[in-house]
């Protein structure tokens, strides 16, 4: 059985903007996954914060831009994080 220490870690990032309603969902859907290394990126650019519908994980950072973006740029930001293995862009 694998451990989170011997697998690859897998970064997902998901930009934002102007959804808050599929973000808590979102962030569920990430957290019921099998895999054990992983961390969820929130790249949010929208006319309002989501911030506040994050919870408290290690495995979740949340990145707020301060203007509109376009979407490679968003996950090209939330990506440029040393250490990344893998990633997977929402």
């Amino acid at each position: 059985m694998s451990t989170a220490s011997t697998q690859p870690l897998a970064s997902c990032i998901m930009p934002t903007a102007n959804r808050r309603r599929f973000v808590p969902q979102a962030i569920r859907y990430f957290l019921a996954q099998d895999y054990l290394n992983k961390e969820l990126l929130i790249v949010d650019d929208g006319e309002e914060a989501v911030g506040g519908l994050v919870p408290e994980d290690a495995r979740i950072r949340y990145i707020r831009l301060p203007r509109k973006t376009v979407r490679r740029k968003a996950q090209s930001r939330g990506s440029g994080s040393p250490g990344r293995n893998h990633r997977a862009l929402g």
